[in-house]
């Protein structure tokens, strides 16, 4: 079998079917798509039992409640195809996409598109691209493609099933965000090349509210997340550009500080440093041959100024982009 489309379907009736008519015309009986639905309480399970029923290659899966980890790593167990796409039911895919992706494919081992972000509320668009040519990325540009919003996302990028799982790769079932990101980090380590192409192929539909956008995470899931994420981001980059990785993962950790004092409501200063104090930990970013300005950083940090250590990191950040 060529190609397995993994889709995650939880109470997704009002896009479910423009997501699946925007596959049906680009695949073959070489290929599946896999939808998983994890107990929708929507007209979801009716749509998907309504298409399966006229389409040989959709295959379907209802589960109890879980999370789209689960559901993808689902997807994965019941893959067949030599190839894997992700996508989310809520969003819709280009009519040349699985075209593009595969065409490309064939010389790298990931190949990564661009898309378009649609603000549902407003119809704004706003595009993701790395540039306006297609090209292969090295390993040290790996903080270059999260800085773009390339990175952390699954369904921007083709993947070859035998290397997720050959290589026991999964989704972090523990974690609600940045799953994607370290399931990408964990498949970067285990292939040899990584193509970037311009082609706008993806479209990403933007809810201002959801499941995933209403939720609040802990704070301590965040830091140990982001923890995690600089020690895969070296080893996927093969410890280049280190400082660079160092810098990024800074910057992550003042938006989680900024997003955990918005949502406790805590505004005076002084109880802004002290939730610092308490809840981030970047010592270890902060250590043995640090360049230039990741030393002013540190000195920032032992005085704890965390605005000018926010300001001084973003600098740093826009202007080695």
């Amino acid at each position: 079998m060529r190609l397995s489309i993994i889709i995650p379907a939880y109470n997704v009736e009002i896009y479910l079917k423009k997501c699946i008519d925007s596959i049906l015309p680009q695949i073959g009986e070489e290929d599946e798509i896999i939808l998983v639905n994890p107990a929708s309480t929507d007209k979801t399970q009716q749509i998907l039992e309504e298409y399966a029923k006229q389409n040989s290659h959709i295959h379907y899966y209802t589960i109890e409640r879980a999370g789209p980890s689960k559901t993808r790593n689902i997807g994965i167990q019941k893959a067949k195809g030599k190839y894997i796409l992700f996508l989310d039911a809520d969003d819709y895919i280009e009519e040349n996409y699985i075209e593009r992706m595969l065409e490309e494919r064939k010389d790298h081992e990931l190949v990564i598109c661009s898309y378009r972000m649609i603000q549902e509320e407003t119809g704004e668009t706003q595009i993701k691209q790395y540039s306006q040519k297609k090209e292969e990325i090295s390993f040290d540009k790996i903080p270059v493609l999260y800085e773009k919003e390339l990175l952390n996302l699954v369904w921007n990028k083709i993947y070859e099933t035998s290397i997720i799982q050959e290589n026991h790769i999964t989704f972090n079932e523990k974690y609600t965000k940045g799953e994607d990101l370290l399931f990408n980090l964990a498949y970067i380590q285990k292939v040899n090349s990584i193509k970037v192409i311009p082609d706008i192929l993806y479209n990403y539909i933007r809810k201002k509210t959801g499941v995933s956008r209403s939720y609040i995470e802990p704070i301590e899931n965040r830091i140990e997340r982001t923890k995690m994420i600089y020690e895969e981001m070296i080893k996927a980059s093969r410890d280049e550009n280190v400082s660079q990785i160092k810098k990024t993962v800074i910057n992550l950790y003042f938006h989680h500080l900024r997003n955990y004092i918005k949502e406790q409501k805590i505004y005076a200063p002084w109880k802004i440093t002290r939730t610092f104090r308490e809840k981030i930990k970047i010592d270890y970013l902060l250590q043995d041959n640090l360049d230039e300005s990741l030393q002013k950083i540190k000195k920032l940090y032992e005085k704890k100024h965390i605005v000018m250590m926010c300001i001084k990191n973003k600098m740093i950040l826009r202007k080695e982009k």
